[in-house]
């Protein structure tokens, strides 16, 4: 397998590929199917496949075992599990502070919007220092949601605000 962009406590951030689809797939979570079934009323595989090419999707795995992909679109992180993360959700939840700073490095605010039936991830969520600034209905739908946001913190910059001239 290629060289991961981060890894901790036993978990990998990788780019999405190929191989990685079928697997993961056919081994989702079923909150996740329930969520797709229930609420966005599509087919989890097509999703997949549609943003396989996305620069900004990768896949967490554990060996070559993908536990989650995930995705950040204009800010949005989201999140799909398989059925056995629940079995790596320690080394998943020490590793998630990695995947957040990843994410960092493109975008000072995050956003994520979670189904309220996921109480797990919400936890999770908060956990990782974002904060829930609301909940809304989905349009036409009796569905709930919980918007997190989490600012990049401002000694995590590495970037000099105030740059002054060097002379040699």
């Amino acid at each position: 397998m290629a060289e991961p962009i981060a890894s901790a406590h036993g978990l990998e951030l990788h780019r999405l590929l190929p191989k990685h689809v079928m697997p993961f797939y056919e081994n989702l979570s079923d909150e996740n199917r329930l969520e797709f079934e229930q609420y966005y009323k599509f087919d989890p595989l097509e999703a997949i496949l549609s943003i396989l090419r996305d620069p900004m999707v990768f896949a967490i795995t554990k060996g070559e075992e993908v536990l989650s992909i995930t995705g950040l679109h204009d800010g949005a992180m989201w999140l799909l599990f398989n059925k056995n993360l629940r079995k790596n959700r320690v080394s998943f939840f020490r590793a998630s502070p990695v995947l957040v700073d990843y994410y960092h490095h493109f975008y000072e605010d995050i956003h994520c919007d979670v189904w309220v039936k996921n109480e797990m991830i919400c936890q999770w969520l908060a956990k990782l220092g974002f904060k829930a600034i609301g909940v809304y209905d989905r349009e036409g739908t009796d569905e709930q949601f919980v918007r997190f946001v989490r600012c990049k913190k401002p000694e995590t910059n590495i970037f000099s605000m105030m740059t002054r001239p060097v002379m040699h």
